[in-house]
């Protein structure tokens, strides 16, 4: 997903004036600079240090700190909290969204990516060939969501979701029979296979086309990763 989609996404959903964004926990990404090039302040809370020394080299605000202390932060008023594939990896999602809910104004936006695990076509791969959910990599990912899970804690924290959608369904390949979790040939097969089946709208002028199937799957509960937006009430 572009910058330009996620910003104008994030516009459209914002409901205060407020231009302060958040991003816990993004690693290597430059999404901030992003929203700061567009007249955005912007606040990173990275664990990482040789990420948080990368990202201090485009003179971005960095907090070289676990996502568990953003309320050492003093932090009030945020717009916008980017959450992108964190979830998974840290003890108490509960506490940490709370926190976030706290920092945050209302009407404020957070966008919550996790992997998509155990939706129905992972299932189905798992029962047809009588599989191991092989994409459960314990002690790196300690929680999986589906995306009705994670609706339901996001609520439970405050937030109300707005929008959904996903990327490629991986677990299509699996159900199919391409099983590239037992073949190294396969799996390399899968990288430019994506590439090329998203490429073939977007260079035809049917990016909204792709934009419609994905968000088509996200409400059947398939697509390898979840993309959720959601406003504190």
């Amino acid at each position: 997903m572009s910058f330009q989609t996620i910003y104008r996404q994030v516009s459209s959903f914002l409901k205060t004036g407020n231009r302060h964004m958040l991003d816990v926990g993004c690693g290597n990404d430059l999404l901030s600079l992003f929203f700061k090039e567009q007249g955005w302040e912007t606040t990173i809370i990275e664990p990482s240090r040789d990420a948080a020394l990368y990202l201090k080299r485009y003179g971005l605000d960095v907090v070289n700190q676990p996502v568990e202390t953003v309320n050492d932060l003093n932090l009030e008023g945020i717009s916008f909290i980017n959450m992108e594939f964190v979830l998974e990896h840290i003890k108490d999602p509960y506490s940490v969204l709370t926190m976030l809910h706290h920092v945050m104004a209302v009407g404020g936006v957070i966008r919550v990516c996790v992997p998509n695990d155990f939706s129905p076509g992972q299932r189905a791969y798992l029962e047809k060939y009588d599989e191991s959910p092989h994409w459960v990599c314990l002690p790196d990912h300690i929680n999986y969501f589906t995306f009705d899970s994670l609706s339901k804690l996001l609520s439970k924290v405050g937030f109300r979701e707005v929008y959904r959608t996903t990327n490629f369904p991986l677990e299509f390949l699996l159900a199919g029979g391409i099983n590239y979790y037992a073949s190294e040939t396969e799996r390399q097969k899968v990288g430019p296979f994506v590439k090329n089946f998203e490429a073939s709208f977007k260079e035809t002028g049917r990016q909204d086309v792709l934009d419609r199937l994905y968000e088509n799957l996200a409400q059947q509960g398939l697509g390898r990763s979840i993309f959720m937006y959601a406003i504190k009430k």
